[in-house]
């Protein structure tokens, strides 16, 4: 389990990988689906580790974007 909180293992999954490579070819929009609970907001803290620059996340509703 520390593996998966470290960010150790899921920095090189498959997913995640092509994530990265999304945003490194700066493809204009990118939707990102089938995440729940926590991992939403885990990824995103982890590619703003990783990328050190800004991330924006646009919930559909006021109180999606709450529990984010």
């Amino acid at each position: 389990m520390r593996k998966i909180v470290t960010g150790k293992t899921i920095k090189v999954a498959e997913p995640f990988q092509n994530l990265l490579g999304k945003i490194n070819q700066a493809e204009k929009k990118i939707n990102v689906g089938g995440l729940v609970g926590a991992a939403r907001p885990f990824w995103t803290a982890l590619l703003a580790n990783i990328l050190e620059g800004t991330i924006l996340v646009v919930c559909p509703e006021e109180k999606e974007a709450v529990a984010f």
